[in-house]
């Protein structure tokens, strides 16, 4: 049998891993905004938006360096509860497109 003080520090542990994702999730998010920002910089707005984007990747605390995008998937896949694991997936498709909605992206495109 499992303690209750096992339970608490796998939950802990999960949580923070978890929370280590989704950090690396959101500064992967920022870097291709402010990729995608730096190639159409056309405007005054555009710099403007460049500036806050470059300062919100600032703002996040201890860049997640370890992290990649197989371990990332690799955890996503191992949270049981659904609608956590949903929401995370989703914001790792945001970033990471799923190769067929590439492919369908690029099929609208040379429609």
């Amino acid at each position: 049998m499992i303690s209750l003080c096992k339970i608490s520090i796998w939950g802990s542990m999960a949580k923070e891993k978890i929370n280590e994702v989704i950090k690396w999730l959101d500064l992967k998010k920022l870097e291709k905004e402010l990729e995608y920002l730096e190639k159409e910089k056309k405007s005054e707005l555009g710099n403007l938006k460049i500036s806050i984007t470059k300062k919100e990747i600032e703002a996040i605390p201890d860049h997640p360096d370890k992290i990649n995008s197989t371990y990332a998937i690799k955890l996503i896949n191992m949270i049981d509860e659904p609608l956590l694991k949903q929401t995370i997936e989703e914001m790792y498709y945001k970033v990471f497109p799923h190769p067929r909605d590439a492919a369908l992206t690029d099929l609208d495109i040379k429609s």
